[in-house]
């Protein structure tokens, strides 16, 4: 039973040394390959690309998530998403089919004390003319 094992071991290891050497051979029947797999789309332009594109319309924003390719109304495009909304590169022109950033509202600036209280005056001189004017 040891030496049917031993065979079977052997002739294991034998076919590891033929698959081997098979791998190891350049394969001469395959095709060469093409610089641009078909089943690999190409874009003329990058990921990168778009996403100085959204960074150059938006100085101040933030990328958030990596540019992936989206069918973008029936255009391939990659979908660039800021800190502050999300773009839609054309793939292959670079030109910009959306713009969903929002833009940023000006805060309102507090009143100061000091103006209700100039108000005050204003309204107290107006109503001192009046009156003058009776007088």
């Amino acid at each position: 039973m040891l030496a049917e094992a031993t065979v079977k071991l052997e002739q294991a290891n034998a076919q590891i040394v033929a698959a081997n050497a098979r791998l190891s051979q350049p394969n001469q029947s395959a095709a060469p390959a093409s610089p641009a797999s078909p089943d690999v789309p190409a874009y003329a332009i990058t990921a990168g690309q778009a996403e100085a594109a959204a960074l150059q319309a938006y100085p101040n924003a933030t990328l958030t998530r990596m540019p992936e390719v989206v069918d973008y109304q029936g255009t391939l495009a990659y979908e660039v998403t800021l800190d502050q909304g999300t773009l839609y590169v054309d793939a292959q022109t670079g030109t910009l089919l959306a713009d969903g950033v929002v833009a940023q509202q000006p805060q309102p600036s507090e009143p100061h004390a000091d103006d209700d209280e100039q108000d005050a005056d204003e309204r107290d001189e107006g109503n001192q003319d009046d009156q003058d004017d009776q007088d």
